[in-house]
């Protein structure tokens, strides 16, 4: 029974002492959250770089419905017309003026999809009453 009890405090002195094999863990550990920092960094700047292509798109449309809307309130009789753009096709349609309101439907098609709009504007200055966006 003696030598069983030496064996087993000669085997824990061992373990206490020889600390080397704990090292590889810890190592371990703080490479797993390098990387998963390092992936969520890099998920962050791609959803950021997502989120500006997807607005940089959104005015751009924008700003071709104000060109075409432009266009219309320029002309006096104005008349449907087509727009080419960088971003893709523009179809505008004009309604007959009812109660002082005409309405300019715009069918833009890009590379994403087709979208449209339909602008309210006072007859006589050419305001914007109102702004209806169909997907």
């Amino acid at each position: 029974m003696k030598k069983k009890e030496q064996r087993f405090l000669q085997f824990g002195k061992e373990w206490v002492l020889n600390e080397q094999g704990m090292i590889y863990p810890h190592i371990l550990l703080i490479l797993v959250l390098i990387m998963a920092a390092s992936v969520s960094i890099a998920d962050s700047f791609v959803s950021k770089w997502k989120t500006a292509d997807y607005v940089t798109d959104y005015y751009e449309l924008r700003i071709v419905e104000l060109m075409a809307v432009r266009n219309v309130v320029a002309q006096s009789e104005p008349a449907p017309f087509f727009l080419e753009t960088n971003i893709g096709t523009t179809r505008v349609t004009i309604s007959e003026a009812v109660q002082n309101e005409r309405r300019v439907r715009i069918e833009t098609t890009h590379q994403d999809g087709v979208f449209w709009a339909v602008y309210h504007l006072h007859s006589e200055d050419g305001s914007i009453l109102k702004r209806t966006e169909y997907y």
